[in-house]
């Protein structure tokens, strides 16, 4: 009886050395944000209106890269407003585009936009709609804690208003802080 895999280790498939476990795993490791690829991404943060106003805020997100460090994404997101009259909790979908334009091996640092709308049990702020759109800006970091893990840490800017589909839109802006996790698929 032969033995195959004797048989395969024997032949001579190619000129070059034989790659060692260590450099086939590094090679199985796409780059985060590598063009084609795409992410998972789990956030938590809130912030404040710094006028009696703050929000929590939770994300499942999921990115895929058009470009290279170029992701577009979907998200779902839970939202808990403590406003002075009625506060408010609810949940949303959006869309947002993050650009990681300072690229390393381990971290980038990276500016996204995005929009979502978002549904509450209470008018938000207090006095116009229950169903609001949410436009935010920012600007973050991320470092590889391994192979297909890494942490996400941003600031923003984050904007709640009815976009002039009820009579009253008075609108609120934040300043918010979040931190995640993300996973490269």
């Amino acid at each position: 009886m032969i033995d195959a895999l004797a048989l395969v280790l024997a032949s001579d498939v190619g000129s070059g050395p034989v790659p060692t476990p260590n450099e086939l795993e590094a090679a199985a490791d796409v780059q985060y944000g590598a063009e084609g690829s795409s992410a998972f991404t789990i956030l938590v943060g809130g912030g404040s209106d710094l006028d009696g106003a703050d929000y929590a805020q939770g994300i499942a997100e999921y990115s895929w890269f058009v470009a290279e460090g170029l992701g577009l994404g979907l998200y779902a997101s839970g939202i808990g407003v403590w406003q002075p009259v009625e506060d408010a909790a609810g949940g949303g979908v959006g869309l947002d585009i993050r650009w990681h334009f300072l690229r390393e091996a381990t971290w980038s640092v990276y500016g996204e936009l995005g929009c979502g709308v978002q549904f509450t049990n209470n008018e938000v702020p207090a006095g116009t709609s229950d169903t609001n759109f949410a436009p935010w800006a920012g600007v973050g970091v991320r470092h590889q804690l391994d192979g297909g893990t890494s942490l996400m840490l941003g600031v923003q800017w984050f904007h709640q208003s009815n976009a002039r589909t009820d009579e009253q839109n008075p609108g609120r802006d934040s300043i918010g802080a979040y931190v995640g996790l993300s996973w490269s698929l």
